[in-house]
């Protein structure tokens, strides 16, 4: 995450949020400091959908 950031931006570090399904995802997001959304239940996180069905939702997840 951290080198995609890298390329896609060159001046100013962006906040952004990834969507991910697995305590991996969640571990790495925290190491980070990636907002981190959980997709499914496989694992417990405070900020979860379970599919993207509800735009409201997800862009609530995102600030928008």
């Amino acid at each position: 995450m951290k080198i995609a950031e890298k390329r896609a931006v060159k001046e100013a570090r962006l906040s952004f949020t990834y969507f991910g399904d697995g305590s991996w995802d969640l571990n790495a997001c925290k190491a980070l400091g990636v907002n981190f959304v959980l997709v499914g239940d496989r694992v417990k996180h405070s900020q979860s959908i379970m599919n993207f069905e509800k735009q409201d939702e997800v862009l609530a997840y995102i600030g928008l």
